[in-house]
């Protein structure tokens, strides 16, 4: 019975998408995005409706719910160690610059991974001759700019946070077997620390070997995402352009 006076509902207000007074058509929309998934196959099958009004207000529609799954799947990544880095930097650069698209990024890590190849990072030497020969280089501290934590913007520019630049080195390292974690201290920042006890720093790609007094903490992808998270909200309190 609730499902069928849903869809009654739903019927209804996919009936306004049309009216050319702006304001019934957006609280349509809004009242419609409120019945989650409940409105999918009203979304597929008007998006090819020949009323351009409609099709208009079904493609902004769709923007939103796919923004909204963004984030709620960002959310989950927060509270999991376990969650995929690289995939969690994709999502949240997605929802800073969201005309860019999935394809974009793909094209970055594919060309990204075909340089990679002429070296094949298995070992910290390997890696860090890689990242120097692709210059990578970090941003200075304090710099708060959206570019250096947008995963997109870094791989196209090469300049970004340490622990971006330290997100990246060690998604292409892991792909050729390298084992290490990025880690953080005071004093340096963050770094990678390999299996051997081995510490590469991105600000200047240097090795060195760990001594025995050092203290470092691994970051795991949950919480390297809430960090580039809260910068960009740095990002976005300093240009006033919370949205």
């Amino acid at each position: 019975m609730d499902k069928q006076y849903n869809n009654k509902k739903i019927s209804v207000l996919a009936s306004l998408l049309d009216d050319e007074n702006n304001d019934i058509a957006t609280s349509a929309m809004s009242k419609l995005l409120s019945y989650g998934k409940e409105i999918g196959p009203i979304i597929s099958e008007m998006q090819e409706s020949p009323n351009l009004l409609i099709r208009r207000r079904i493609h902004q529609m769709q923007a939103i719910i796919k923004t909204r799954n963004n984030r709620e799947n960002l959310s989950r990544r927060f509270h999991n160690k376990h969650s995929g880095l690289w995939r969690g930097l994709n999502e949240l650069h997605l929802l800073w610059y969201d005309n860019d698209n999935t394809e974009i990024l793909r094209s970055l890590r594919k060309e990204l991974l075909e340089k990679a190849e002429i070296i094949k990072p298995s070992t910290t030497e390997k890696l860090v001759r890689l990242m120097k020969a692709m210059s990578f280089t970090c941003s200075s501290k304090g710099d708060i700019e959206p570019d250096f934590y947008c995963i997109g913007s870094v791989l196209e520019t090469k300049v970004g946070a340490d622990f971006i630049i330290c997100s990246i080195a060690r998604t292409i390292a892991y792909y050729y077997g390298w084992k290490g974690d990025i880690v953080y201290s005071r004093k340096e920042g963050y770094i990678l620390l390999d299996s051997f006890g081995y510490k590469i720093q991105p600000k200047k790609w240097k090795i060195n070997k760990v001594a025995g007094n050092e203290g470092y903490k691994v970051w795991n992808a949950g919480m390297l995402l809430k960090h580039a998270i809260f910068h960009l909200y740095l990002c976005a309190i300093s240009s006033d352009s919370i949205r």
